[in-house]
């Protein structure tokens, strides 16, 4: 299994638990499966070269931004939810 392979398959279980939390708000539960779908697609592709997964989701996530009619408070939250997966994935 590669690094990006695992820290793909850390965050996904991340915001599945999150998702799952009673706490979470509607406007986290979006974000949540936003981020899930995203993470899905990415870790789909052949990883040939030596992008770290917070690059992909970046990358990713901003071409999905110029297509998809989300605010920008929703592009907001979903970059901050995903920095904050990413970053405590990347401790465990």
């Amino acid at each position: 299994m590669t690094n990006v392979t695992l820290q793909a398959d850390t965050a996904y279980e991340k915001l599945i638990r999150l998702e799952a939390s009673a706490e979470t708000s509607s406007d986290e539960l979006f974000c949540c499966a936003y981020l899930l779908g995203h993470l899905s697609l990415i870790s789909g592709q052949e990883l040939m070269d030596s992008a770290s997964l917070d690059q992909l989701m970046h990358t990713s996530l901003q071409q999905a931004f110029t297509i998809d009619r989300l605010s920008d408070q929703d592009k907001t939250a979903i970059v901050a939810l995903w920095d904050n997966v990413s970053l405590s994935a990347d401790r465990d």
